[in-house]
């Protein structure tokens, strides 16, 4: 049987997503068909409980089952009762469910708001997870929660299309799902949740044609979600390179595919359990070494530039490892590698966040030579109002006597808080940080050192 591709760039992607507590699973029909769940799949459905009706429906009719169960609605009021009664037969969940709870269990968050989205009306992956002691909270989309923050704070394992447990409830006709997908609500917390989080499809979930027309608006507007699917390959691989190329140009799917032999469809768990671990490595521990090493000899590829990014962004644990034996001295291109990390938002921000805040106060750590360079570099291409504690304690170390600063590097920073007082109005120096610096003494002083008789404007000028 021929095998998956371990090193496929998805597989590693979702690895990733893992680690960063980002992965949310979207499991379609096809999941709880392993034995010994054994859940018919929609069409099997329609031809199980109405096998005169489904012999003589049209062809259209059997290619979309949702028609079917319309037509079947008009005739038959018992029809979401039948459906949840078929699909209840079902008592055990398969090892393929087991598998998808581990994956999830790897990010160490089984509560965590949106982990595991379902079209899926049976409730085997909740019976799963309450046999190895967890507790999943189920969230049914109900009249009373049609609201826009239920999309931010729904969490644990999320039914799309209702549960067996109330079948009034169950999407199962075309044209409930239509009216359903309709809903300002509905179509807020799934953009939303395809924004911001890395969809892994398992089961027939990439095929559902009500998420598809999502997708496909998020990526008229410049919001392409980042999706993959685990499927089976076909015999010929012609037609399988097709299915590749259509699912990436219609709906940005990224497909992992596993053997056309594989009837039983092992490789999937496979698939999933390598993922798991190779996410383990790249788990919080793995991150935060990996974090360290970079903060330590600074960024070299543009994946590295885009870690540090994201840490100065964020801030938290990741920033506290990514600057904890960091030295910009030794980073490529010294203080423009730190300006291209989005470090001068700290000198742009008049309320800095907690993580820039980190970051000045690293910069500002036993001032001297590098450290204070970049910091007055960085100062000096801000072009808005510094914070008043970074224009303080930048004046103060500017006015130290052992500074490694050269004259024209002292200047500048003179001339950087001159124009910071411009900017903010100041008026009366001793009402503000002015009072501690005093920083027109400090260009004099420069001045007379250059020998310029005192000039500010003419310091500049050595300056420049």
């Amino acid at each position: 049987m021929t095998g998956w591709d371990e090193t496929a760039p998805a597989i590693s992607e979702v690895s990733e997503a893992i680690a960063r507590r980002e992965l949310t699973l979207l499991v379609g029909a096809g999941v709880s068909k392993d034995d010994p769940a054994n859940v018919p799949l929609y069409h099997e459905l329609a031809r199980d409980i109405y096998p005169e009706e489904w012999g003589s429906a049209p062809q259209e009719q059997k290619e979309k089952p949702g028609r079917f169960f319309d037509k079947m609605k008009k005739k038959d009021s018992q029809l979401h009762q039948k459906l949840a009664k078929k699909i209840s037969e079902a008592q055990k969940p398969s090892r393929l469910h087991r598998k998808i709870l581990d994956l999830i269990d790897q990010m160490h968050d089984r509560r965590h708001g949106r982990s595991i989205v379902t079209t899926n009306w049976d409730l085997l992956m909740v019976k799963a997870a309450k046999d190895r002691g967890q507790t999943y909270m189920t969230q049914i989309w109900e009249e009373d929660r049609r609201n826009r923050e239920w999309g931010e704070k729904a969490e644990g394992y999320i039914p799309l299309h209702g549960t067996v447990e109330r079948p009034e409830g169950m999407l199962a006709t075309e044209r409930e799902l239509k009216d359903h997908y309709d809903k300002e609500e509905q179509q807020y917390f799934l953009k939303a949740l395809l924004k911001d989080r890395v969809i892994l499809c398992v089961g027939y979930s990439h095929e559902d044609e009500m998420i598809q027309e999502i997708v496909k608006n998020l990526r008229k507007q410049g919001h392409p979600p980042k999706l993959y699917t685990i499927i089976q390959e076909k015999k010929d691989k012609n037609e399988t390179n097709k299915i590749r190329k259509r699912l990436a140009q219609d709906w940005g799917i990224e497909a992992i595919f596993y053997a056309s032999e594989d009837k039983e469809h092992h490789q999937v768990k496979e698939i999933l359990e390598h993922i798991r671990k190779k996410a383990y490595t790249m788990g919080p521990a793995a991150r935060m070494t990996r974090l360290e090493k970079i903060g330590r000899r600074g960024p070299e590829t543009e994946e590295e530039w885009e870690q540090v990014r994201k840490a100065f962004q964020k801030g938290g644990s990741d920033l506290e490892h990514l600057l904890r034996k960091a030295d910009p001295a030794g980073w490529p291109a010294g203080h423009k590698a730190l300006h291209r990390t989005g470090l001068g938002e700290v000198f742009r921000a008049i309320h800095p966040t907690d993580a820039q805040m980190t970051i000045y106060r690293w910069l500002c750590d036993d001032l001297n030579g590098t450290r204070l360079r970049n910091l007055l570099w960085m100062a000096s291409e801000s072009r808005g109002v510094m914070p008043p504690a970074l224009c303080h304690d930048l004046g103060i170390q500017l006015c130290r006597g052992d500074t490694e600063l050269t004259v024209a590097e002292r200047t500048l920073g003179g001339l950087v808080l001159l124009g910071q007082a411009v900017r903010t109005g100041v008026t009366n120096p001793n009402r503000t940080w002015l009072s501690d610096i005093n920083f027109i003494t400090l260009l004099r002083d420069i001045a007379r050192h250059c020998n310029k008789g005192g000039q500010p404007e003419v310091a500049l000028q050595t300056l420049e």
